[in-house]
């Protein structure tokens, strides 16, 4: 950023329309989104849709009324001395407010009342990442492997603990990748390829629209559901954890990569890592001060 750093430009996730999108696929799986991310100062964005034409539409912005203590972003550090952004990403709606934990680094979602639209998205992703989006980029000091980082060689590794639970809302437990062409350090590269991690859900995978059947696969010790689409020439693939957890230990992230890009080239070689987050995607109001993110080592 050219001006002041600790002032971040509002956040806001784009995705396609799931119903929108779901009436164009005969049968099957259900419809998988992507999101992309950027991070806007306006509040209405062009989008060229899939049927033609320039549609400008209202993106709701990161507008929260955040209680004692809550903040939408802030920067951190792991214990390894690496920066992050802890983010409350409200992207389609949500109204997220964060708790930011001592280290800088951990979250506790303070509030989150906004609901998703029966087969809608969800309204947001509050996560801790590293990388460049939209304008932003942490500082890659400390950083075992520089981002952006060229798919031959990079291989991180995530430690994290989602804490909490709430039986009675909808969410997922999600580590996100977001993959780019463009491997020059611009602070906005465009997301290319997007990988997705789903450690857990609630109620259920099928209830959020995530894959939840057919073939299981082995990576990293654990069996998951995948799934893969794509949508505006941008690629996603998607792996589901068939007996979901609250916790990983140095997940090595390198067998899900090699997946995609074996898989129909979903992750091509010459694409870069520009991001990598952990979070929860909230697709209802949650209890306030119940979910969270702790001990999160994105670069391990």
């Amino acid at each position: 950023m050219t001006a002041d750093e600790d002032t971040l430009i509002c956040s806001v996730r784009w995705s396609v329309s799931r119903q929108a999108s779901a009436k164009l696929a005969a049968g099957g799986q259900a419809f998988y989104y992507l999101r992309f991310r950027y991070r806007l100062a306006a509040l209405t964005i062009s989008v060229l849709m899939a049927a033609g034409g320039l549609i400008a539409m209202a993106v709701p912005a990161a507008a929260a009324a955040c209680g004692t203590g809550g903040t939408t972003w802030q920067r951190g550090t792991e214990s390894g001395g690496v920066q992050v952004l802890d983010n409350a990403n409200n992207w389609n709606g949500g109204d997220a407010c964060l708790t930011i934990g001592a280290n800088g680094a951990d979250f506790t979602i303070q509030s989150q009342t906004v609901n998703s639209v029966p087969g809608g998205n969800p309204v947001g992703f509050p996560d801790t990442n590293i990388g460049c989006e939209g304008g932003f980029c942490t500082s890659t000091t400390n950083q075992r492997q520089a981002l952006p980082g060229a798919y031959a060689s990079i291989s991180p590794k995530v430690t994290a603990t989602w804490t909490g639970s709430a039986l009675t809302a909808r969410y997922d437990e999600l580590i996100d990748s977001a993959w780019s062409t463009d491997c020059s350090g611009s602070t906005s590269p465009p997301v290319t390829a997007s990988v997705g991690i789903y450690l857990n859900y609630v109620p259920s995978a099928s209830n959020l629209g995530l894959p939840n059947s057919g073939a299981k696969v082995t990576i990293a010790g654990m069996q998951w559901w995948t799934g893969q689409s794509i949508h505006h020439g941008a690629t996603l693939t998607q792996f589901v954890a068939v007996h979901p957890v609250n916790s990983v230990s140095q997940l090595d992230l390198s067998g899900f990569y090699k997946w995609a890009h074996d898989h129909n080239n979903y992750l091509p070689a010459g694409d870069c890592l520009t991001d990598l987050g952990v979070g929860i995607e909230p697709w209802s109001a949650l209890p306030p001060n119940t979910l969270g993110v702790s001990g999160v080592l994105l670069d391990s």
